[in-house]
């Protein structure tokens, strides 16, 4: 085995700066108590040439000073490692992996004896295996258990996922073939089912096939293997679980398959199953559920009883799904497509049972599934007769954001579409008239075509007043005509808003107000859009704003008009004289 560590949290093994070439990896190894037992190698009893091999590395049969037969891994070195890693990086990741390797004791994983330099590099060394490999065991023990044997595998497996070890020395993954992965547990599960099916038939899955055959095979027809009728027999209650627990492995996209305590718990159920009677499955199924309520704090360890349960019972039980569908709900992040899955179960079992329909329900909607929420939500008020206003209200609270979505969703993919005449008349009508702005000297084309457009709008050509301001904006007003660069956006956001682009339309109008904040009107069309938008709080401030500014311009018109009529004229005023009134 040579492992491959997951993504993740590092230990201090990762950060081994100084590690630059092999005799650096030695050190460290040295260090963190994975010995150097190349004193104890007797060379004379090493091969000459590889017993085996795979992609990683050759394999040669040796042993120690002491006897123990030792099978010892090199290490092979590829061109593309070395250039996307460089040398050091090389070394790094290596003496990573075998410390981490080091570390593992389990009865399922091969144990590292210590490394050694052999053939000027250096190898793993852990004990020789005299049964071979499951292959060749399976040869010379054909009576053997192989659901006992795959069990050994899961518990192997799932030990080293516990490890944050992913294993990736197995039958690749789509996604590894596809060239969108990395090594990954969901890539390990995938390949210990092709590793099950190999224990069954005593075939290595594909081995036919040439490689550019199998890739079209798997990534491309998305093909599974054929169901071995004498191995896995149709129709047998072992055979039947099994073949569902490794078409569940295969799963071509990697989310849906399962994890390996799921497998194991799966796995061990089966090895059980055979020989007991339709009783003492019964027993045992509700044995297993009982657990896994008590485990219910453990939400994990309570879907693994589950699961067990599922599997054990001789024929399925609705409630063992529900129950394991209600703690996927509360994995971290929560499993929802999983309780998606139990829930429609349990429901196909049963389709009164309203927690499993309510369940369905709350996770779809958690999906963003509206539509099925809605579906389940409505099953659910129909279930208890209509008298619990509580479904009710969800229903409607569902409802209102299904048709706010799908109202989003119809007016952004609508094409933009001039309004009518009559439409475009009531809306302006709204405002009351401001005069037509007076240029700037010096004006250019770009103010010429806007006083143009202001003109079109008071006579209700709207079509020309709404291409005249376009090709005022395109060519641009005066630089310093801030006023009339605003009522040009004003104009511009107003045709958008009306032609339903609020987006667009809130740009327009937010500029208007930097440019010219004194423009009232530009205020309360932003609130406008803003409020069509969503943005209520936004809306609101500017029509605060908008009220503020209305109201300075008539404190500065009733000014005005009072100095213009109380104010006397040069000629009405009285004239002064030296003359002393007694």
């Amino acid at each position: 085995m040579f492992s491959h560590q997951q993504e993740g949290p590092t230990d201090s093994v990762g950060t081994a700066a100084s590690i630059k070439e092999p005799a650096d990896v030695a050190t460290f190894l040295e260090t963190r108590g994975c010995s150097d037992i190349t004193s104890t190698l007797n060379k004379d009893a090493c091969s000459k040439t590889p017993w085996s091999g795979s992609g990683y590395g050759d394999i040669y049969r040796g042993a120690l000073n002491d006897g123990t037969k030792i099978a010892i891994k090199t290490v092979r070195q590829y061109e593309h490692e070395l250039e996307e890693l460089g040398a050091s990086g090389y070394y790094k990741r290596l003496a990573k992996e075998l410390h981490k390797w080091s570390k593992c004791k389990h009865l399922n994983v091969a144990e590292l004896l210590g490394w050694v330099v052999f053939n000027e590099s250096l190898a793993m060394v852990s004990k020789w295996m005299d049964q071979g490999n499951v292959t060749s065991y399976l040869q010379s023990h054909p009576t053997a258990s192989r659901y006992s044997l795959s069990f050994s595998i899961c518990k192997g497996l799932a030990y080293l996922h516990e490890e944050n070890i992913v294993h990736g020395n197995l039958k690749a993954a789509p996604e590894l073939l596809r060239g969108t992965s990395s090594f990954t547990v969901a890539g390990d599960i995938h390949a210990l089912g092709m590793t099950i099916l190999e224990i069954f038939t005593g075939k290595i899955p594909y081995a036919e096939m040439s490689d550019a055959a199998l890739y079209m095979h798997i990534v491309y027809d998305k093909i599974l293997p054929l169901r071995p009728g004498e191995q896995i027999p149709t129709g047998d209650v072992c055979g039947d679980r099994l073949w569902s627990l490794l078409t569940s492995c295969w799963s071509y996209d990697p989310e849906p398959r399962p994890n390996v305590h799921v497998v194991c718990a799966i796995a061990v159920v089966i090895a059980q199953i055979q020989g007991l009677t339709t009783e003492e499955r019964l027993k045992r199924a509700v044995n297993l559920n009982n657990r896994g309520n008590l485990a219910r704090k453990d939400p994990e360890l309570a879907v693994d009883f589950y699961t067990q349960a599922i599997v054990m019972s001789p024929w399925p039980h609705e409630t063992y799904y529900y129950n394991q569908a209600s703690n996927y709900m509360r994995f971290k992040p929560p499993q929802l497509w999983k309780a998606v899955e139990d829930c429609t179960q349990a429901i196909l079992f049963n389709p009164k049972h309203a927690k499993a329909v309510n369940q369905r329900a709350i996770a779809l909607e958690k999906m963003d599934d509206l539509i099925g929420a809605l579906r389940d939500f409505t099953t659910l008020d129909i279930i208890e007769d209509f008298k619990n206003d509580a479904t009710s209200t969800t229903i409607e609270r569902v409802l209102y954001k299904l048709s706010t979505q799908h109202a989003k969703e119809i007016i952004s993919s609508k094409e933009p579409r001039f309004p009518s005449t009559t439409y475009l008349s009531t809306n302006f009508a709204a405002f009351l008239r401001r005069p037509n702005v007076v240029l700037p000297d010096g004006a250019n084309a770009g103010d010429l075509k806007f006083l143009e457009a202001q003109k079109a709008l008071s006579e209700f050509q709207y079509a020309k007043a709404y291409e005249l301001v376009n090709a005022a904006l395109d060519c641009g007003l005066s630089e310093n005509w801030k006023e009339g660069l605003a009522e040009a956006l004003n104009l511009h956001g107003t045709f958008k808003f009306l032609m339903d682009d609020a987006a667009g339309a809130n740009t327009d109008f937010e500029t208007s107000t930097r440019v010219w904040p004194d423009l009232a009107q530009s205020w309360v069309l932003l609130a406008r859009a803003s409020k069509r938008l969503g943005k209520t709080e936004t809306a609101f401030v500017a029509f605060e704003i908008a009220v503020e500014r209305i109201q300075t311009v008539r404190i500065s018109i009733f000014i005005a008009r009072r100095c213009s009529l109380h104010s006397p004229s040069l000629e009405e005023q009285p004239t002064t004289t030296g003359t002393r009134m007694n």
